[in-house]
């Protein structure tokens, strides 16, 4: 088996220096205040959400179905 080594770290595009996935500010005070009371906080913002038992509504996963045939595997590199 081959093995590869990285000769270089790896550096993401400026462009996505700013790109957040996080929650921040005042939904997420918000949020961290209720806990405080004591309310339950299902955090949605990462993960999956079918763990949490929610789920794509019947007539988007047909449609979505329905044109597999037609998908690409890739998208243009430029997206």
């Amino acid at each position: 088996m081959r093995r590869f080594t990285m000769l270089q770290p790896f550096r993401a595009a400026q462009r996505l220096d700013q790109v957040r996935y996080d929650i921040r500010g005042p939904l997420h005070a918000r949020a961290g205040e209720l806990e405080a009371e004591g309310h339950h906080i299902t955090r949605l913002h990462i993960g999956n959400p079918a763990l949490f038992g929610f789920e794509a509504p019947a007539h988007l996963r047909e449609a979505i179905a329905s044109r597999l045939p037609e998908a690409e595997a890739y998208c243009h590199q430029q997206g």
